[in-house]
């Protein structure tokens, strides 16, 4: 987020059941039992817009985030820096298409309206200046809320690792692994049989379901430094 709010107010809710196990560089001990929440609240991401993200089980692979425009606010400040990702594109139907090693990440063309009732809409849709990708909306009441609201069709991260490589099983589960450094990046670790960095050439191993959900997470010790797709 360029020119984002750095030390924003956070407010989570809708706890889950289940954790992650972080492991630093700065703390090798590691950060255990971080609980996940359905939703987060980041208020004044920019001046007088919120950011809020959240899993929504009505729609299909349930992730969501939007803004709300206060009145005081500038939509044109909202400015999404997209890096590691090999191809940004926008469709003829508005939507924007990002592709990284991993996967295909669709978000859907915007949808904006004015928070009242009747919900008055507002035409939207992506702009796109090399990796950053902003919003161009048609003129409306600005002493109303403005809500953005697009919706990502599939998406999961990862960090960098060196040759990383995906297959799915007969279920659809997808597996990802990759080879580690002692360069890893911050990892969150979920169920992880093995949660720490044994040295070069480790195997980075996670499960993930048909819906793009984390099932597990985990580091392989490889003592003969070979590489994840052999």
């Amino acid at each position: 987020m360029v020119g984002a709010n750095t030390n924003p107010e956070v407010i989570s809710s809708e706890e889950s059941s289940g954790y992650f196990n972080y492991y630093l560089p700065q703390c090798p001990k590691g950060v255990t039992n971080v609980k996940s929440y359905k939703r987060l609240t980041i208020l004044n991401v920019y001046p007088n817009i919120d950011w809020i993200l959240y899993v929504d089980s009505k729609i299909e692979n349930g992730f969501k985030y939007e803004f709300i425009i206060h009145p005081g606010g500038n939509y044109r400040d909202i400015q999404m820096e997209y890096l590691n990702f090999d191809k940004l594109d926008l469709t003829k139907n508005g939507d924007l298409i990002l592709t990284n090693p991993i996967a295909e990440l669709t978000d859907s063309k915007p949808v904006s309206y004015l928070e009242q009732w009747p919900e008055i809409v507002v035409k939207s849709q992506f702009m796109k200046t090399d990796n950053v990708i902003s919003f161009d909306i048609d003129n409306y009441d600005k002493s109303k809320t403005l809500v953005i609201d697009p919706s990502i069709v599939w998406s999961s991260y990862f960090a960098h690792f060196d040759l990383l490589e995906t297959t799915n099983d007969y279920y659809g589960n997808m597996y990802a692994t990759a080879d580690i450094w002692f360069s890893v990046p911050t990892l969150p670790l979920l169920n992880a049989i093995q949660d720490t960095v044994m040295g070069d050439g480790d195997i980075y191993l996670a499960k993930l379901d048909s819906t793009g959900n984390l099932l597990w997470q985990h580091f392989l010790v490889d003592l003969g430094k070979s590489f994840s797709h052999r």
